[in-house]
């Protein structure tokens, strides 16, 4: 199954204005701590009764939406080149003949470079099972 690509959230009135104090916190506590609304919304000290229903409105906010999408491509593309060297040095010096396989189908899938697939279908199987007595 193909990767699904991040998008952007679209731009609109809401996104142009800047975030406010906390929605700048809490953007950065959620991209701390890997994700989780609740715990950053009481890391930036929304009491914990509310911390769900706070993260929840704050991640449908477009602005905030934006910023973290945002701060996870910019951090994507400054790791991205580290990614690439680790794939060139396992497709030459990696022990296993299918490690260097799997890195070198992975730069071919992400240039664009597929092989074609051998499945066919030869028509349609119907299946039966009587329980009855």
């Amino acid at each position: 199954m193909p990767r699904k690509a991040l998008q952007a959230p679209e731009p609109n009135a809401e996104t142009s204005k800047t975030l406010t104090a906390l929605q700048t916190a809490f953007v950065e506590a959620y991209l701390t701590n890997g994700g989780n609304g609740a715990a950053a919304a009481r890391e930036i000290g929304i009491k914990e009764d509310q911390a769900a229903q706070r993260a929840y409105t704050l991640l449908r906010h477009q602005g905030v939406q934006r910023a973290i999408y945002e701060r996870m491509a910019s951090e994507v593309a400054m790791t991205a080149p580290k990614a690439l060297g680790t794939i060139r040095s396992l497709m030459s010096s990696a022990r296993s003949e299918f490690v260097k396989l799997q890195a070198a189908q992975d730069v071919l899938d992400r240039a664009g470079i597929r092989a074609q697939s051998n499945t066919q279908s030869a028509g349609e199987i119907t299946v039966r099972i009587d329980l009855g007595g």
